[in-house]
Formats: structure tokens, sequence, C-alpha cells
């Protein structure tokens, strides 16, 4: 039976449609002229329009969205839903440093706010920094530099002293001295009047950044320091900064560096301070018990030729409050007259706490090993 016209046209027809709906590219061309949002977009569709008062919210949605769309997606989304977009999406993209996404927003009229070349200086994207600066016109506060300077930024922190006028506070020396960056604090030396905070170097100490101090004790001599940072410094364990505040500075320490020092287990640094106890007010008996209620064996035994039998005592009571057995066991090998005396006193108090459980613990097995 023959064929007729039009049943032979349907038939070449559909193969061709259906070609076209199996092609991601024809189809995407043939919907983009639909009115609507795409699914793929209505999550920040409806997450721009519900934190458009709060710029935070709203900054994090775009960020989620944009870390896992392309440029093509944001032209497409801007195309559909431009009256959504709004100036913290530009601080986010500025924030994110997706250059062609900023450039694609300015484009398009959106506007942003002084929190875009705030970020960017924080994040350290130097070309949106520029860009911001060559082509709009809301500028930046004292935060940019602030920023730049805090996380190590030092292109950005020149970019801004020789660009910008909104220049810095003192935080911004005082961040990069606390953070380490010793060539940021030397160009804000040289080049600010700021200064930083009667903090910060202390901050350095703390933080053992030598190389900073060094500078900022050569340089900056009027900066105040006090002997809490060479305590914090020996707390930490910072050998090197305490042998040099020792050696440089003349703040000295109070009796809490040994102790902190004990504590913690820093053996090295305790060693420094009681081979130059002459030069300070060290209480290594606090120290000794402060190291075995925190379970530091070597430090204890490193301790405790500096003390007499009472501070003995008290230490073999807080290692007995805190469970350290194997203090208890060296105390009853070294000193067992001490452990001995301890047992007497509690027996007569009639003490039952968790001290004499843990001493006759240790005592039975001894005896058992014996």
């Amino acid at each position: 039976m023959p064929t007729s016209v039009g049943s032979s046209r349907r038939s070449t027809s559909a193969p061709v449609a259906l070609e076209v709906w199996t092609c991601p590219e024809l189809t995407a061309l043939i919907f983009q002229f639909q009115q609507g949002v795409p699914g793929s977009f209505l999550p920040l569709a409806q997450s721009l329009h519900m934190y458009r008062q709060c710029p935070p919210l709203l900054m994090d949605s775009f960020g989620v969205w944009m870390s896992c769309h392309t440029l093509d997606d944001l032209k497409r989304f801007c195309r559909l839903c431009l009256h959504l977009v709004s100036a913290p999406v530009m601080d986010q993209a500025a924030a994110m440093g997706h250059l062609p996404a900023l450039m694609l927003l300015h484009t398009l009229g959106v506007d942003c706010s002084s929190r875009a070349m705030n970020l960017a200086a924080k994040e350290g994207h130097l070309d949106v920094v520029t860009f911001l600066h060559a082509h709009r016109s809301e500028g930046a506060t004292t935060s940019a530099m602030n920023w730049a300077a805090e996380y190590g930024h030092f292109e950005v922190v020149q970019f801004l002293h020789r660009h910008r006028t909104e220049g810095c506070t003192k935080g911004a020396m005082t961040r990069a001295a606390k953070a380490g960056h010793l060539n940021i604090v030397e160009f804000l030396h040289f080049h600010r009047n700021e200064g930083g905070y009667r903090d910060m170097l202390h901050g350095a100490v703390a933080a053992g950044h030598v190389h900073v101090v060094d500078f900022l004790t050569s340089y900056r001599k009027e900066e105040p320091c006090s002997p809490l940072a060479m305590d914090d410094a020996a707390r930490l364990g910072h050998l090197t900064m305490v042998q040099y505040l020792h050696s440089h500075r003349f703040e000295g320490c109070t009796a809490q560096a040994l102790v902190g020092a004990a504590a913690n287990g820093h053996a090295k640094v305790v060693q420094y301070l009681l081979s130059n106890k002459s030069h300070y007010v060290l209480k290594p008996a606090l120290a000794l018990t402060s190291s075995a209620a925190a379970g530091q064996l070597k430090i204890v035994q490193k301790l405790s030729p500096f003390v007499d039998a009472k501070a003995c005592r008290d230490a073999v009571v807080a290692a007995a409050k805190h469970n350290h057995f194997d203090i208890l066991e060296w105390f009853h090998q070294e000193r067992p007259d001490v452990v001995d005396k301890v047992r007497r006193k509690l027996y007569i108090q009639g003490d039952t706490s968790n001290v004499s459980t843990a001493l006759a613990r240790v005592a039975a097995s001894i005896a058992q090993d014996q």
C-alpha cells in the first residue's frame, strides 16, 4: 500500500524533534526565552528574597550557590532575576575573589558597599581591590588595611597605602605583630604613624614571634611590656622567646612563668628558668604541685631537688587527687618518707577520699611486685 505524503512528513519530523529535545545546548537555548525561574535557580532566588534585609545571610547564600555554578549560570540568573541581585551579592563576589563575576555585576549596574573592598583586602584578592579602586566609588574603611595586615597580605597593604586614603588604625600593626608578619610590621613602622596598641608587644611575645619582638625592641622602644609577657611565653613553651627576653629586655617574669611551664610539661623552659633562678622570683614548690596535678612526671623529677619535704607532700596529694599513679610510684621509690607521712596524716584525719584510695592502691601494687 503506498505511503501518503502527510504520513511521510510525520515520520521524518519525529526523529528530528527527538534530536532537538535530547540536545542540552538546544534545549537550554529554547527555554532561555521562557518566562520563570529554572528549578536549579529557585533556592538562590528564594534566599535572596528572604534575606534581603540581612546582608550576611544573603552573602552566605550567594557564596554557596556561586561555588557550584558557572559564570554563565550567573549571567542567566541575572537576566531572569536581576531585581533580586543587590549590593551584598557583589560584596560576596569580591570576598570570593571572583573577578569575572564582579565585572559582570558591575556592567549590569549592581550596587555594592565598602564591604566589597574590605573583604577583598582581607582575603588578599589584590586584583579585585585594584578593580574596585579603578571602577567603583564605594571605597573602603580602615578595616581593609587592618585585615590585610592581620592576614599577611603585604601587597594589598602596600596598594591601599599608596592608592587609597582610608588608612588604618593601631589594629593594623598590632594584629600583624601578633600574627608574626614582620614585613608588614616593618612597612607600617616606616611608612605610617598609627603605631600599635599597648598589648602589641605582649601579643607577639605570647605567640612566640621572636623576629617581631626583636624588631619592636630595636625600633619601637616606647612600646610597653610587662613580666606577664615572659609568663605567657614560658607557659606556652616558647623557649627561644624566654631566652631572648632574658637577654634583651628588663621586665623579667613572675612566679607564674615556672608554674605555667611546669604544668604544661615544657621541660626545657623549666630547666632554663631554674638555671637563671637568681634573676627571678620563682616558686619551685608551687610549680611542683602544679606539675604533679597535671601528671607531668618528668617535670616532677626535675623540680623535686629544688623543694623541701612539705612541697613534696603537697605534690603527692595533688597527684593522688588526679590519679596520676606513675608519679605516686616514683615518690614511693624515691621519697618513701614523704608518702608515708602523707598516708599517716590522712589516716589520723579519717580521710576516705580518692587520695587515700589512690595511695593505698599504689602501695599494694608495689608490695605485690616485691
